[in-house]
């Protein structure tokens, strides 16, 4: 009787290029490669497509993010062990008790985000009020770290955006001062990631190419 074994569909990459995947893995999650694929073999690191933008008919950028449900301080931890950056006062946020369960996603729950270009909103109309005149919701702070994770300085600057600020509660830093978490198309980080920055929520119409994150409707 003759016994036939399933193709082994992997004897066509040669060595280089199975190392090539396993290095991106590590590289794509922020971690120590042989961590990562440890974690993704564990089932605690999840790899998913990056989200696609597009825009919904309000002409706003849309895409998807997926929760994590991390602490702030292991939040910290994750961006100080990988590629990812923050400012001191986006590391204050995380760090303090005030970034709490309140401020996190629903692990493996899809949320939509949907940018909202700041010129849009006139005099007289707080960002708020104009997120909710499209029924759009405010975002738990959680997002913004997601977000980073997906939006590339390169696609920031294709949607014409030099900054992103997340609409969410306002978190205290460990001084006391509240801020939104944010992300910032900056030089220093690279031509990849975009750095974690805290915004005030005193709005500045000043401010050029900034765009205004929120939860789309249904999140």
């Amino acid at each position: 009787m003759e016994i036939t074994g399933k193709l082994n569909k992997l004897d066509s990459l040669t060595r280089g290029e199975v190392d090539s995947v396993l290095i991106k893995i590590g590289h794509d999650a922020g971690m120590d490669v042989l961590e990562a694929i440890r974690a993704y073999l564990r089932g605690d690191l999840i790899i998913r497509p990056k989200g696609l933008f597009l825009k919904n008919d309000n002409g706003h950028h849309v895409f998807k993010i997926f929760g994590e449900n991390y602490l702030g301080k292991e939040e910290a931890d994750r961006i100080d062990a990988g590629i990812l950056q923050m400012n001191i006062e986006a590391y204050q946020i995380l760090i303090n008790d005030d970034y709490n369960k309140n401020h996190l996603l629903e692990e493996d729950e899809e949320y939509t985000i949907v940018l909202v270009p700041s010129d849009e909103i006139t005099e007289g109309r707080t960002v708020e009020e104009y997120g909710l005149s499209f029924n759009y919701q405010k975002m738990r702070a959680e997002a913004v770290l997601r977000m980073q994770e997906i939006v590339t300085q390169k696609q920031m600057k294709k949607m014409g955006f030099s900054d992103i600020m997340g609409v969410h509660m306002p978190i205290s830093t460990l001084r006391g001062d509240f801020y939104s978490l944010g992300l910032s198309r900056c030089n220093s980080v690279g031509d990849e990631h975009c750095l974690l920055g805290a915004y005030s929520r005193t709005y500045d119409s000043q401010w050029n190419n900034l765009a205004f994150a929120f939860f789309a409707p249904g999140d």
